[in-house]
């Protein structure tokens, strides 16, 4: 590169939209045909301003590749992930097992209560007893017995949520979660869900639940205008019950702010009910708000 003949510059080149290069010093024009041209006085005035835009993209350009998108807790902002805009929906890299469904009917199996009967001519009853669940009586493990749940229509509800999910490019998969306490997680920063392998055989409901908590915080994301975007509180019913408190006073969530409370809330308030999550993630993630 020859040296600007206005300052000697021999560094510093800015290439314009027109094809024309001018010096980074001092603004003299470095056009062959107009070797001696010197930055009119409009052009200096305003040549702090286009030298401070040049370095700042130089910068981010050189930052961003660096950006560390492996830890849940941070959530990186790009052009697309402010308030009102959305990201390109990228291809999913879910591992969802093709013998989910088959997997879960496995588990659901497991729960139902197994008749014994005893030399004496009397019957004992074995059963699965989920965290938090109290004893059935006779009369009510006979009936489950007699009348296994029908888990066709959550089913259905988690091959809807599955496919929305997939369709938004958010990443499914099952694997272990970052924090042991934690049966599922969502990570905005690259667009994924974790379901540890352990739900799938704990049967249908547990399944439902966990994906379907997960992805009322994928809703809460797109209300704060990106998939990417953190988690805010929709404003939406909350409940009150022993189980969902008993939840939200776990160790998994000492230290978290009321809002950080509130937005947990709201997704243990939608995650039992069929059809709930993905209401909301077709209202919020819509792609033209």
């Amino acid at each position: 590169m020859q040296p600007c003949k206005q300052c000697g510059n021999t560094r510093l080149w800015l290439q314009l939209n027109n094809g024309s290069k001018r010096c980074l010093q001092c603004g003299a024009s470095q056009d062959p045909e107009r070797p001696n041209q010197r930055a009119s006085p409009r052009f200096r005035a305003i040549w702090p301003l286009m030298l401070a835009s040049a370095i700042l993209t130089t910068t981010m350009i050189a930052i961003r590749p660096g950006l560390n998108t492996n830890k849940s807790t941070q959530i990186p902002f790009n052009t697309d992930d402010r308030p009102g805009h959305h990201t390109k929906p990228q291809p999913s890299r879910s591992t969802i097992p093709e013998s989910l469904f088959t997997d879960l009917d496995k588990g659901d199996t497991a729960l139902l209560p197994r008749r014994e009967q005893l030399p004496d001519g009397s019957t004992r009853y074995h059963y699965k007893r989920k965290d938090g669940q109290g004893d059935f009586s006779i009369e009510e493990l006979e009936y489950l017995a007699n009348n296994p749940p029908d888990h066709s229509t959550r089913q259905e509800d988690i091959k809807r949520l599955l496919n929305k999910l997939d369709q938004l490019g958010v990443s499914v998969l099952i694997e272990q979660t970052h924090d042991p306490k934690a049966a599922g997680t969502w990570s905005p920063s690259s667009s994924t869900v974790r379901i540890k392998p352990e739900i799938i055989s704990q049967g249908t409901e547990d399944f439902h639940e966990v994906l379907s908590h997960e992805s009322v915080h994928v809703a809460q994301s797109c209300a704060n205008g990106s998939i990417r975007s953190q988690p805010i509180a929709l404003n939406i019913s909350l409940k009150y019950s022993p189980s969902i408190d008993n939840s939200i006073a776990s160790p998994l969530y000492h230290g978290g702010s009321g809002k950080q409370l509130t937005i947990e809330r709201e997704a243990y308030s939608h995650s039992l009910e069929e059809g709930a999550a993905l209401r909301l993630l077709n209202y919020y993630c819509r792609q033209n708000r």
